[in-house]
């Protein structure tokens, strides 16, 4: 209850990445950030190798990696649909490829590092750093929403009405390129 914000780096030492009050604070804001540099085109994985900004969005890396769901329905609108499940292709879609609508159902996980891999998935270390992916579940908290169908930028973070599905590894990718609303921000950067 209550507004739900937190004066920036007042909070206790324990939520400083180290535990005291010299560490890192705020790396989690109280809204969705955009994320740079990556997408989904149809459920697959596409990011930049290198953190790199100059690269251009057609020569983005095509990981051999998607979001595949564990349910293949595709009726209900936006709805909560299956949970994303990492896996080297797409056997079940949960709407049409191309489409950048929200018509169509997602997938959710309340822990992003608790998704299964199908069999055929090869681990990756560039999306475990990027916390795509996890090798263990003992990690950094947060939740995961993915559309496997059309074109998804990503958000990390969330916001305090998420609840305990926000934190440092939320990653939602549900949203188009035209997506906007008041609860996602971002966090600039300088390249030089």
């Amino acid at each position: 209850s209550g507004i739900g914000r937190t004066d920036t780096g007042k909070g206790p030492a324990t939520w400083n990445h180290d535990h005291t009050e010299f560490g890192v604070c705020d790396l989690v804001g109280n809204v969705w950030e955009w994320i740079d540099q990556m997408k989904l085109d149809d459920g697959q994985i596409l990011t930049t190798l290198d953190n790199n900004p100059a690269v251009a969005e057609a020569n983005w890396h095509r990981h051999p990696a998607y979001f595949d769901s564990t349910s293949d329905n595709q009726s209900g609108g936006d709805v909560y649909n299956g949970s994303p499940m990492l896996s080297n292709s797409v056997t079940k879609r949960n709407g049409p490829v191309d489409n950048d609508s929200y018509d169509y159902p997602f997938t959710y996980n309340s822990h992003f590092a608790a998704i299964t891999k199908s069999a055929g998935y090869t681990p990756n270390e560039l999306l475990r750093r990027l916390l795509i992916e996890s090798a263990t579940t003992t990690t950094v908290g947060g939740g995961i929403w993915c559309c496997n169908y059309g074109e998804r930028f990503p958000h990390h973070g969330g916001f305090w009405f998420d609840g305990s599905a926000a934190g440092l590894g939320a990653l939602a990718l549900k949203f188009a390129r035209s997506y906007s609303d008041n609860f996602i921000g971002f966090r600039p950067a300088l390249f030089v």
